[in-house]
């Protein structure tokens, strides 16, 4: 249980860790778009006053109408709004510049800025973002061969005349060139700073792995020792309230003797249980010969006196004589299916029984054990492998024996499943990888 407890509490910290990078790259994203932005404020001014001071007809609303949009992109993204801040500026973009490329000379590059807006498209959008990436990407590269393709010709045949095409030509060729060297420069810093910070993150899980296991095994040791040191006690007052109710004579002190026995079993069963959810969290698997036969016998002798016990006929078909598991853990695992079978078996019913089958598979050990009992009601089914669950107002145990079943059969890479009808009867059926199995002969 403590395992589990800083399992899940170095997740945390680790995913926390691996969420600061995301944050880190968000924030450097949030920069670039500023920064972007500002230069294309700075960009579609310049044209503006150029394109006024050259005499250009349209050229002049178009480089102010970029520059308005590009502004409310700004203080969209200032507002908080960055998701909108993105998409309406890229959108508009690709479309401002689609048109702007038909109606000045091809000769200028307005095309150019295409490839920049590609760029941006990658960077600004994170890696939860794949969608708008791979839209505006496409958005741009489509628009970008539509004009080749329709010679600049996509909105029809319509251009107005543009002096110094040369140098308007340089000009857009320079600055589409530097936003584009910008956003790989800004791709590339992303990547390195986090490659270093998960290299940083990778040495403080890996510190943090050794503190946890040390810590664990403490814990483990701890639990162990103390399970054992509690057991000793714990039957030193059984055997003085064994000897104190034989020789009381009162009816009265022996009820209350019978009842401080079954509070004392119950704590025992709770202490058992936790020594082999123990076992089975510090210790690997570690398989040997095993007669499963010797096996089975000697985990139904130990429960002839449970109560009830001695009213239900034990069925076993054996199919398998031998196998190659971990014998504590398929232990484990018979101890608590057969004692639950007879725990909440209908004792009082016409021949109660509890069939236990082992046979062998494909390099698996199938274990079946079925009983005549009550049944398990269908909604209860699912709940009934979970930690401290009990089915039935009947159960005295601890809630810990099908947890403890489960994670043993997981530890050891099996399954479990569970067949029951209300009032007819319950099967719990076990596949366990082994090494070898033998039939019978």
């Amino acid at each position: 249980m403590a395992y589990l407890f800083l399992r899940k509490v170095l997740f945390v910290r680790s995913t926390t860790a691996l969420g600061s990078i995301e944050d880190f790259a968000k924030e450097k994203r949030e920069k670039l778009f500023v920064r972007v932005t500002l230069f294309g404020i700075l960009v579609s001014s310049f044209h503006f006053f150029e394109d006024l001071y050259a005499g250009t007809d349209i050229a002049p609303f178009f480089d102010i109408l970029i520059t308005i949009v590009l502004c409310v992109s700004y203080w969209l993204h200032h507002k908080g709004h960055q998701s909108a801040a993105r998409i309406i500026g890229l959108s508009f973009l690709n479309t401002c510049f689609a048109v702007y490329a038909c109606i000045v000379p091809q000769g200028v590059g307005i095309y150019f800025y295409y490839f920049p807006l590609m760029a941006i498209s990658m960077a600004i959008f994170g890696a939860s973002e794949r969608t708008m990436r791979m839209f505006f990407v496409l958005l741009s590269f489509g628009l970008l061969v539509s004009l080749f393709l329709t010679d600049f010709d996509l909105i029809g045949s319509f251009e107005i005349e543009a002096p110094n095409v040369e140098t308007f030509f340089i000009i857009n060729l320079v600055s589409s060139s530097f936003i584009l060297v910008t956003c790989i420069n800004f791709i590339l810093t992303i990547n390195e700073k986090s490659e270093e910070r998960l290299h940083v993150l990778a040495e403080e899980v890996k510190k943090k792995n050794i503190d946890l296991e040390k810590t664990n095994a403490e814990l483990d040791r701890f639990f162990y020792s103390t399970s054992h040191d509690l057991r000793s006690p714990l039957l030193s007052i059984k055997g003085l309230v064994n000897i104190a109710k034989n020789e009381a004579s009162e009816p009265k002190i022996k009820q209350y003797l019978g009842m401080m026995n079954d509070r004392v079993d119950k704590l025992d069963v709770f202490i058992k249980d936790i020594i082999d959810y123990s076992k089975n969290t510090r210790t690997e698997v570690r398989p040997e010969k095993v007669n499963v036969a010797k096996l089975l016998e000697e985990v139904q002798e130990n429960f002839q006196f449970l109560e009830g016990a001695d009213k239900i006929k034990f069925q076993n078909e054996l199919k398998v004589k031998e196998t190659f598991t971990d014998k504590t853990r398929l232990t484990i695992i018979l101890n608590n299916l057969i004692s639950n079978a007879i725990k909440y078996h209908h004792h009082d019913q016409t021949d109660p029984w509890i069939k236990v089958v082992m046979h062998n598979g494909n390099q698996t050990l199938g274990i079946v054990v079925s009983d005549n009992g009550p049944g398990i009601e269908e909604e209860r089914q699912t709940k009934i492998f979970d930690m401290f669950y009990r089915g039935t107002e009947r159960s005295k145990g601890s809630g810990l024996g099908l947890y403890i079943v489960k994670e043993t059969i997981a530890k050891m890479n099996g399954t479990i499943k569970v067949e029951s009808v209300e009032g007819e009867g319950t099967s719990f059926i076990v596949k366990l990888p082994v090494s070898a199995t033998h039939n019978l002969n």
